[in-house]
């Protein structure tokens, strides 16, 4: 996702600098409104075209770090550490350079007259815009402390979810490694030496045979094209991936697919249950969380459908219909949300849905493990069989006509 550099004042008139991920400059800029800053200047930060990112991506925060270091600052405040002595704190112990870095100029901002979420703002690309809201909120209402300790549990449970769902899909692709490596060893290495037996025996070969036979040649003598061709295949899609269109696509197609989309839904509704349930009970004009967990969803088709959701509550209604109409929210979310719009007790709603989803995704990531290592495992053996079948079907009717005589 593109990087912006920003300039912007906020509703004081302090100047505000930093950078924000968005897909485009609109978007950065409704990123930057959202937030109630005046932009002042907005730029994409062009990035040198190297192959190294691609295979070294830039170091990132990850969930579990945030967390910690939320519920190591909460720790700290409730202990009755000033606020500004915690942050030297974490400049001396943090492992994570650009963490430890960003903690620095945390500090040096604060001390610069700046509030803790006006300079967390600086550093969008490593503090995500839930954090800094929730931190805004927390300042105004003086129970920064507590909105620390929700979002270190809200970090957790994100890194929790994501392992779940990548430990599920690892043994599958290390089975799918294995086996493509099975077959490139067929078809460089075995494969030749059928072709040199048959060809001695000079006999009319099936047209299966040939083919995998070609395709062997093709493959040992023109290797390059075949690397270069699966190269230009990845470049070509991350282009497209970086299109609004592609996207869309993208995000659509993933949500089709059986099972994969079924838990990628239920991981997307979990965070945004959590999320929200979270802003609110912060303190977060709702607003201005929905704004918050659109970002969050990471898929297109979810974040139309939140910002239906705004648009709705901008003109007097409820969060209840546009969220059924979407098409993409269970109507166990939709009740429960709108049970909560009748009882005043939202947050806590979404609490429960988001508890509910949470199991909701173990079990389908356990399903989805269960189910596609066989599946694997089948396709791959077909696949194999299919290639020795086409070389030894010859041999075996040579063999079958010299016993006829």
């Amino acid at each position: 996702m593109p990087e912006f550099f920003y300039r912007a004042r906020n509703y004081s008139g302090r100047l505000l600098t930093g950078s924000i991920n968005a897909d485009n400059l609109n978007q950065a800029a409704s990123h930057l409104r959202s937030r109630d800053l005046i932009v002042v200047h907005l730029e994409e930060v062009k990035q040198k075209k190297r192959i190294i990112p691609l295979i070294l991506p830039r170091q990132r925060v990850n969930r579990r770090d945030l967390g910690v270091f939320c519920r190591q600052l909460s720790v700290m405040i409730q202990s009755g550490i000033p606020l500004m002595s915690a942050l030297k704190v974490f400049e001396e112990q943090l492992d994570k350079k650009n963490l430890r870095e960003a903690v620095t100029q945390l500090r040096q901002s604060m001390e610069a007259g700046e509030s803790f979420s006006e300079a967390m703002e600086k550093h969008s690309s490593i503090f995500p815009f839930v954090l800094i809201k929730m931190v805004a909120a927390g300042e105004a209402g003086g129970v920064l402390d507590s909105v620390l300790e929700k979002m270190a549990d809200y970090f957790e449970w994100e890194h929790n979810t994501k392992e779940k769902a990548k430990s599920s899909l690892l043994y599958p692709m290390v089975v799918l490694g294995v086996a493509l490596l099975a077959v490139t060893f067929v078809v460089v290495f075995v494969l030749p030496i059928f072709e040199r037996i048959l060809n001695q025996m000079q006999i009319d070969l099936p047209l299966t045979t040939k083919l995998v036979l070609a395709v062997s040649n093709f493959t040992r003598q023109f290797w390059y094209l075949v690397l270069m061709g699966i190269a230009g295949i990845i470049f070509t899609v991350r282009y497209l991936l970086k299109t609004e269109k592609g996207r869309d696509l993208r995000d659509r197609w993933v949500l089709k697919i059986p099972l994969i989309g079924m838990l990628v839904s239920k991981i997307i509704i979990s965070r945004f249950c959590r999320a929200l349930s979270a802003l609110l009970s912060g303190g977060v004009p709702i607003l201005d969380a929905l704004e918050v967990v659109k970002q969050t969803a990471g898929n297109r088709v979810f974040e139309k459908s939140i910002s239906q959701v705004a648009q709705s509550l901008k003109e007097g209604e409820g969060m209840a219909e546009p969220l059924k109409a979407s098409g993409v929210f269970p109507a166990m979310v939709v009740e429960m949300i709108s049970v909560g719009e009748e009882t005043g007790t939202v947050d806590l709603m979404l609490e429960k849905v988001g508890n509910f989803f949470d199991a909701e995704v173990e079990e389908t990531a356990g399903r989805l493990s269960t189910l596609i290592e066989p599946v694997l495992i089948i396709i791959l053996g077909i696949v194999i069989g299919l290639l020795l079948i086409s070389i030894l079907l010859p041999i075996f009717q040579v063999i079958g006509n010299i016993e006829g005589f």
